[in-house]
């Protein structure tokens, strides 16, 4: 049975379970100990390949910058996703360790840009474009500017009521991404008492550190009728660790 060691820097609702996502970890090392992304997936069909509670175990707390050992099968990549990596669901999950909030800094990367396609909206990526000609990676935690939460308090006509939402915009390698949908829970759960009315403007929210943050950004699969897939920001960090500490 194979095995990879991760530090855990997604952690996000998906259906029924969880998107988990993370970096290799080559423990013992003293340079070079970090590796590659790996998003994990699982063979359930429903959850869309979800990393479901049964699969950390009944007695298994998981939170972002733990370091885990996980029992792996085969790297399993689709369009958009080439980091994708299945699990092994006949073991189980063990804890190792957890890293400090505060050196989440040096796990930022840098990239030319986060998927940025001439002509598309800057929070999409369409079909066609999305082989690994175009796409590399599908996650990245990187240092942006101007830092937007976009609070929404709009009626629905598909689902026939009022929907709240969260959307992000910053600033990148001089590029503006904005519309990006915030899976982080705990900032969900921060901004939770500052939703608009319903019906009403939406409201601009910036954190008190202004550009102090570093974002994991990553890219769905292919959604909806013209099967394009979307950016999200996955986790949140702050430069001293509170936004983990105090709501994670």
């Amino acid at each position: 049975m194979q095995y990879k060691t991760l530090v855990i820097l997604i952690k996000s609702k998906q259906r029924d379970g969880y998107c988990i996502a993370g970096r290799e970890l080559y423990l013992g090392r003293r340079e070079g100990c970090l590796g590659g992304w790996f998003r994990l997936v699982s063979s359930d069909k429903f959850s869309q390949g979800a990393i479901l509670q049964n699969h950390l175990g009944p007695e298994l707390s998981l939170n972002v910058l733990d370091v885990v050992l996980v029992p792996v099968k085969t790297m399993q990549p689709e369009l958009g996703q080439p980091d994708n990596l299945l699990i092994d669901e006949c073991d189980s999950w063990v804890i190792k360790g957890k890293i400090p909030d505060t050196i989440v800094s040096g796990f930022v990367e840098s990239p030319d840009n986060l998927w940025w396609q001439a002509g598309v909206p800057n929070h999409i990526v369409p079909k066609g474009k999305d082989d690994e000609k175009y796409i590399s990676q599908s996650l990245y935690l990187v240092k942006t500017e101007q830092l937007k939460f976009i609070l929404s308090h709009q009626f629905n006509r598909f689902k026939a009521k009022y929907e709240r939402k969260i959307r992000v915009s910053f600033q990148y390698h001089g590029h503006e991404y904005r519309g990006l949908s915030l899976r982080d829970v705990k900032v969900r759960r921060m901004l939770s008492g500052q939703y608009p009315d319903a019906g009403s403007a939406d409201k601009v929210i910036t954190l008190l550190k202004g550009d102090n943050y570093y974002l994991c950004v990553s890219l769905g699969t292919c959604f909806g009728v013209q099967k394009n897939h979307y950016k999200a920001v996955d986790t949140v960090f702050d430069f001293d660790g509170y936004l983990q500490a105090n709501y994670g």
